[in-house]
């Protein structure tokens, strides 16, 4: 019996037993979906969703549960409007310049993602696929540009990771094909808290193909996670994390007459995090240290050479900001330091290092102009000082955002927010290793963005509609020279106009639903700054036009059952010398979890359910999908 076919046997006889809900004593699952749910990001204060003038998610503790995805890369793949990719299983990159992207209506450089609403990306790198799911509470995601009030990168949406302030206690183990493993013990006690995860993979062959011929087996990867919190009191935390990382791949050619291998390469992160937030009724305000290195070792198997590369990033600074009423209106108004540094190889014989000063002063008012109608308008002002290079940059942003009350449970909204992203030192300095060099003449990009929108509450369901256009100038993207076998990083012009509609259905029983559907029009004009060439009149597709998600989850008595897929259609593949349409893909996860009583849950969860070889990429280059993949697992809570 193959493993297709014991899987097959699996599911069908966890979806059977569930449907049933045969006579097992105990208590219901938690539920999916709660329609009143209150956001922070959007606004920097709470806000209800209804009443927030922007596209916006929240994925739930309870969500994250049902899904059990190992990490929070897995976790979005399902949200409407966001298309997730990674190069190698798990989440993994394959080379410094195929690392995970979250990609929102078609952004693919854009999206600032958060941790306590403290900037995660370095060097616009932040890998969810290193964030275990164990560790969040909730995941809140803006859909729109949010550079007014968080500044640069988030040209495309935003991501807010908010972090469990109180544990569970409880072990975790967890065993698959493909030479998977999961690890897993969290801990509270008292006001500390701790948890760490350990996840492998191993042997996967032909993940990626390029050129026809040439193609990367994963040889393996494992991650280690640790994190511990302070709750000092109800206003004044402390969290600190360290991840470490590690895959390896080998680079292979095939021809008529032979199948060579061509590289041997390793890729290995490691990163802290670290921050203390104060937050009371008025006032909230974060001091945080961020640092991550990347070593980057390719064995040239027909040269029998070695090449090194060791880069290492560091952020650290603070974020204040307060709120307070004036008369019937509210105002915001905040202040950010954050200090770069940048060091792109520690093996070269001669050091160069990067340093930069990031500032930025910004604000918003929210005024009732009467008991239906509310405006919201908003400012920021980023600069940067004492950057090595000479190379500064500052930006005046604005929004202006109104949101009318239809009744108690439903809103339109409109929306109109500039952006604007500048570059990273990677994107400018980057030393020419053979992979990856910087551009000098790379610009800074600015946007334009409008929408409008409808929200509706309407008994168990939640209604979300909105049309968008994206108009942004200069948008900072990486090509691939075949001429130097190496990435650089460059400029295009980007638009899209789309539309947005989803559903989320909570009978507050055994079930919870959610839909989505995302028709868009993205476009890019590409041109290079590089070498001085203007850009053409064509407008070139890139990424998918036609998204549709969805999922279903059942809970009764001892069994919970939940079943996401994502489709993505009319696709285009965009690299430095081709533009073609490809095929569509559809990925399709599975998660069915037993109680077997207060403390003891077994779960098994199966990836690529449908065993598709579908293309995850939109480049020249041929991600392919991980071949059915399961994971069976053992939690024991104390």
């Amino acid at each position: 019996m193959n493993l297709r076919n014991v899987v097959a046997g699996i599911v069908a006889n966890g979806i059977f037993f569930t449907g049933m809900g045969i006579g097992f004593a105990g208590d219901s699952q938690s539920p999916s979906y709660t329609l009143d749910q209150l956001i922070v990001t959007a606004q920097r204060y709470e806000k209800n969703v209804l009443d927030v003038p922007a596209s916006t998610e929240v994925v739930t503790q309870e969500q994250l549960q049902n899904a059990e995805t190992s990490n929070l890369e897995e976790a979005l793949a399902a949200v409407t409007g966001v298309t997730v990719f990674s190069s190698s299983p798990g989440g993994n990159a394959i080379n410094p310049a195929s690392n995970s992207e979250i990609v929102m209506r078609g952004v693919s450089s854009g999206t600032l993602v958060l941790v306590n609403g403290v900037p995660l990306n370095l060097n616009n790198r932040y890998d969810l696929n290193d964030i275990p799911v164990s560790d969040v509470e909730r995941v809140e995601i803006i859909k729109t540009a949010g550079s007014v009030l968080y500044g640069s990168e988030a040209t495309g949406g935003i991501i807010n990771i908010i972090t469990k302030k109180e544990r569970q206690n409880y072990i975790k183990t967890g065993y698959g094909n493909f030479g998977q493993q999961k690890q897993e013990i969290s801990l509270q006690e008292g006001k500390l808290g701790f948890g760490y995860s350990y996840d492998k993979w191993g042997n996967v062959d032909r993940t990626s193909l390029y050129d026809g011929s040439k193609y990367n087996n994963t040889k393996g990867s494992e991650k280690n996670n640790f994190s511990t919190n302070y709750r000092f009191n109800d206003k004044l935390n402390l969290l600190y994390t360290h991840n470490e990382s590690s895959s390896a791949t080998q680079y292979r050619q095939f021809t008529a007459t032979s199948d060579k291998a061509l590289n041997d390469r390793k890729y290995e992160t490691k990163k802290d995090y670290l921050q203390l937030q104060y937050s009371d009724d008025a006032v909230k305000g974060t001091a945080y240290y961020n640092a991550g290195q990347i070593d980057y070792t390719n064995y040239d198997v027909t040269k029998s050479t070695f090449a090194y590369n060791l880069e290492k990033n560091k952020t650290y600074g603070f974020d204040v900001q307060k709120t307070w009423m004036a008369g019937d209106g509210k105002i915001l108004f905040g202040g950010s330091y954050q200090h770069e540094y940048y060091l792109p190889n520690d093996y070269a014989s001669t050091l160069t290092d990067y340093d930069r000063n990031n500032y930025a002063l910004y604000g918003q008012y929210e005024k009732p102009l009467d008991d239906k109608n509310t405006l919201i308008v908003g400012a920021r002002e980023t600069w940067t000082g004492n950057t090595t290079g000479g190379k500064n940059y500052d930006n005046l942003s604005g929004s202006g955002q109104f949101v009318h009350k239809l009744n108690d449970n439903e809103r339109l909204y409109a929306s109109v927010t500039q952006s604007f992203k500048m570059p990273t030192f990677k994107q400018i300095y980057a030393r020419d290793d053979g992979k990856y060099e910087g551009n000098p003449n790379v610009k800074p990009e600015t946007g334009m963005h409008y929408e409008t929108g409808w929200k509706k509450n309407s008994g168990d369901h939640q209604w979300k509609a909105a049309l968008f256009h994206y108009d942004i100038k200069d948008n900072i993207t990486s090509r691939y020279d075949k001429t130097t076998s190496s990435y650089y990083y460059d400029n295009e012009d980007f638009k899209n106009t789309g539309v947005e509609l989803s559903c989320a259905i909570a009978d507050g029983k055994e079930w919870n639903y959610q839909y989505g559907v995302t028709y868009q029009n993205p476009l890019v004009k590409p041109y290079d700054t590089k070498n001085g060439t203007t850009a053409s009149d064509e407008w070139l597709r890139k990424y998918g036009r036609l998204q549709l998600n969805g999922g279903v989850t059942y809970a009764k008595d001892k069994w919970r059952t939940s079943l996401t897929a994502t489709y993505l259609a009319e696709r285009y593949m965009l690299s430095s010398s081709s533009n073609t349409a490809t095929k569509p893909y559809l990925v399709t996860d599975l998660s069915v979890n037993y109680k077997m009583d207060e403390k003891q849950e077994l779960n098994l969860s199966i990836n690529n359910l449908l065993d598709r070889e579908d293309n995850l990429g939109h480049t020249g280059t041929y991600y392919y999908s991980t071949p059915i993949n399961f994971l069976l697992s053992y939690k024991l809570s104390f």
